[in-house]
This record gives C-alpha cells, sequence and structure tokens, in this order.
C-alpha cells in the first residue's frame, strides 16, 4: 500500500468514534476495573506474607492502617471478617465493608457475605435486607448468581414461594453454568409445587433424578410426594421404595419409610394424606461461632448459671457453625420472657428462633 494513502486511513482510525459497548447482562453493572485501590495492591506484600499465619490479623490492621477507606479498605476488611470467631464481630466488619466498598464489586461482595452471614442464624428477613441495600451496587455476573440465589433462599425461608420461583427462573436462564445452576433448578421445583404448577415441577425432578446428581434424593422425594397427591398411590410407592433402595442414608430416604407404611396400610381408592407436620418450637440464640469450642465456652458459663443451654450445629452452604440457644420453649410468649430474664440478668443480647 501507497505510504500517503496509508497514512489517511491510520488518521481515519484513530479520530473514528467509539465503537458502541455491548449490551450489559440484564440485572448486571459492568465495572471499570481502574479506580482507587489499583495502587494499593503494592502494600499488601505484608499481608501477603501473612497469609495462613497467625500474623494475618495483625497484618491486615496495618494495611488498613494505611488505607481505611474506600475500595481497598474494603477488601481488607472482608478478609479480616473471616478470622474471628464469633458471627457478630464478623457481621459488624462485614458492615464496614459493605460501606467502605460502596459503588464497587469489593461492596457488592461485602453484602453478600454479610447475608450468607445473617441467613446462617436464621435472620433471614435481616439477610434479604442485606441483599436488598446492595441491589443497586455494582454486581458483575461472578456474584449475580450468588446474589439471586441467596435472595431465592430468604424467601424461601419467609415462604415467599412465588418471589423466589422469580429470582431461581433468572438465575436459570442468565447463568445457566453457575455451580449454582442445579441446587436452583431443584429450589424452583419446590417453588413450582407450592405454586401448584404441578408439570414445571415434575420436569425437573425428572431432570435431576436423571442426573443422579446431589438433589437427585430430592427430586424423586418430589415426585413421589406429586403422585401421592394426585392419587397415584402405586407410582408413588414405586418413587419412595426407589429412594428408600438407591439414597438410604439421604434424610429423604429416612422419611420414605412412614410414607410406604401409611401408603401399605391405607383402605385402596382412598387417598393417603400425609403425615401431620413436626411440632416446632422456639429457641432463644445468645451466640454464634465458627469454632464448637468457643460456643461450649458460653454453653458452661449459661449452664453455671442454671440456664438450659446447648450449642447447636448447623451448615450451611457447607460452612459449619455453631449457635447457643437457651430453651426449647413451647410458644412464642414464652421464648421473650426468656429473652427478657437474659437480657436483665446476663447483659445478652438475643433474637427469637423457630424450628
Amino acid at each position: 500500500m501507497p505510504l500517503i494513502p496509508a497514512l489517511t486511513l491510520l488518521s481515519l482510525l484513530l479520530n473514528a468514534p467509539p465503537l458502541p459497548a455491548a449490551a450489559p447482562e440484564p440485572g448486571v453493572v459492568q465495572l471499570d476495573a481502574s479506580g482507587p485501590g489499583a495502587a494499593a495492591d503494592d502494600d499488601r506484600a505484608a499481608v501477603e506474607d501473612a497469609r495462613g499465619t497467625t500474623g494475618l490479623a495483625r497484618a491486615l490492621e496495618g494495611y488498613l492502617a494505611l488505607h481505611p477507606h474506600g475500595r481497598a479498605a474494603s477488601r481488607a476488611l472482608r478478609e479480616e471478617a473471616a478470622l474471628p470467631d464469633d458471627l457478630a464481630e464478623s457481621a459488624a466488619l462485614l458492615r464496614r465493608a459493605r460501606e467502605e466498598g460502596a459503588d464497587y464489586e469489593e461492596g457488592s461482595a461485602a453484602a453478600l457475605d454479610l447475608a450468607r452471614l445473617e441467613y446462617a442464624q436464621g435472620r433471614p428477613d435481616s439477610a434479604l435486607l442485606a441483599l436488598e441495600r446492595s441491589d443497586a451496587w455494582p454486581r458483575p455476573a461472578s456474584l449475580q448468581a450468588e446474589w439471586l440465589y441467596w435472595r431465592a433462599q430468604c424467601h424461601l425461608a419467609q415462604k415467599g414461594f412465588r418471589q423466589a420461583r422469580e429470582d431461581l427462573r433468572r438465575l436459570l436462564t442468565l447463568h445457566p453454568d453457575s455451580p449454582r445452576a442445579e441446587a436452583a433448578l431443584a429450589a424452583r421445583a419446590d417453588c413450582d409445587a407450592h405454586c401448584h404448577d404441578d408439570a414445571a415441577a415434575e420436569e425437573a425432578w425428572a431432570r435431576l433424578v436423571q442426573g443422579k446428581g446431589a438433589f437427585a434424593a430430592q427430586a424423586l422425594w418430589g415426585l413421589a410426594d406429586l403422585r401421592q397427591r394426585q392419587g397415584r398411590r402405586e407410582e408413588a410407592r414405586r418413587l419412595f421404595q426407589r429412594l428408600a433402595d438407591a439414597y438410604p442414608a439421604s434424610f429423604e430416604a429416612q422419611a420414605a419409610g412412614g410414607r410406604l407404611e401409611a401408603l401399605a396400610k391405607a383402605p385402596a381408592g382412598r387417598p393417603v394424606a400425609p403425615p401431620p407436620p413436626l411440632r416446632r418450637h422456639w429457641w432463644v440464640q445468645v451466640g454464634a461461632y465458627s469454632r464448637q469450642a468457643k460456643a461450649q465456652q458460653l454453653v458452661h458459663a449459661l449452664k453455671a448459671r442454671r440456664w438450659k443451654a446447648m450449642a447447636r450445629p448447623r451448615t450451611v452452604d457447607g460452612q459449619p457453625y455453631y449457635f447457643v440457644t437457651v430453651g426449647p420453649y413451647a410458644n412464642k410468649a414464652k421464648a421473650q420472657a426468656a429473652a427478657q430474664r437474659l437480657h436483665a440478668r446476663e447483659k445478652l443480647e438475643s433474637f427469637l428462633v423457630e424450628e
């Protein structure tokens, strides 16, 4: 190509208007990779050197002294929140991280961590509030699927099946390759069943049973329960038996035994009603810890003062937690009275949990 035309072409390219950006995925904010915090990476050497050692907390405090605000601080506060045994202390650090990271991905991630922590402690309303407060913040695709999943879990805990189903539908549509996809499909099938969309629930459960993954036992239970409600007793019996044989160690298989007995005893042609729900109790939760030893310290102190306390383990999203509770109580009024006495006598903050 001659030199003059080549220079003319180059001039046209350099002065051409920029190409329009690709439309972002619905509900996802495109983030600017630049911004405050990039230069702070040079000061993280001490933090990286201390990672995996007992000096990590001190290194993070030193880093926060250099960068007390903004995106860099939010990142460090999130890391610091993973260190304490006391979940209340972790939650306080995450709230700081959420505020410091506003307008950045770190703030969205901190809000998501805070929501998980609130959900783990049996407070889906607080978890939902943490998620809703992050709604207008930057949330890239890597966090969007998690955000939808945990908001759906909060709605499920509050019996908001239609709201949960919409979040799960969006997750499966927009993020089909997400690690949460299988769990979302199982949860959506339960929502479909509660919303009386039996066809959609059956299709989802059939996919999960065929996949033989982590939710196959749950899906078999759903299918068997659906057949029983439809009056198709023989199909229900075969599915419950298949569940008991294929997944004997599952929670669903243990419950299937009772259904099989009821199906065998019921007269032919008469629908078999499911067993009555288990009686629920109220507990007063006074502490939450990531280590059992820490929880037991509080239990022993309360027992010494004649409180009926125990450390109750619960696994949330693969993470074990230990909740110190007093009770159980037969109704909410008695649990509230106990909570007031605990505050007056032991100076303990608490909240009520129904299980």
